[in-house]
């Protein structure tokens, strides 16, 4: 079996979001009302989006950075009504998974030289 590549990825931003408490954020960002920003951590960034004006949504790549277990489990229990007692842990958004990556489609509302203005957001204040 083939050594496990790693990868290296480097925060362009940082979510700036009324949810301050993972209790209050909804299960999708489709489901969200309040909007978000997203604050470049350097001007290089604000270059890399300058074309997106005009675009719909964006992709938001973030990682699940305040989870106090690191481990993960195969199979998970979801927090709503199912017809399981667990799933296996791909078929969910559980943040507990091989990989600590989650991935958001979001309204773009606004490009400004700050930042990203967003719509509803599934993600916590400070997620990078």
């Amino acid at each position: 079996m083939p050594e496990s590549k790693k990868f290296t990825f480097h925060a362009i931003g940082t979510i700036e979001s009324a949810a301050k408490y993972r209790y209050e954020l909804p299960r999708q960002a489709v489901f969200s009302s309040p909007a978000a920003f997203l604050r470049w951590n350097d001007r290089k960034s604000a270059a890399c989006a300058a074309d997106l004006v005009g675009f719909d949504r964006v992709w938001l790549i973030w990682v699940f950075d305040r989870n106090e277990n690191a481990g993960w489990h195969t199979q998970v229990r979801v927090p709503v009504p199912a017809e399981k007692d667990s799933y296996s842990v791909f078929a969910t958004r559980s943040p507990y998974r091989p990989n600590p990556v989650g991935i958001s489609a979001v309204e773009l509302q606004e490009v400004t030289p700050d930042g990203l203005k967003l719509g509803g957001c599934d993600l916590l204040d400070g997620t990078a």
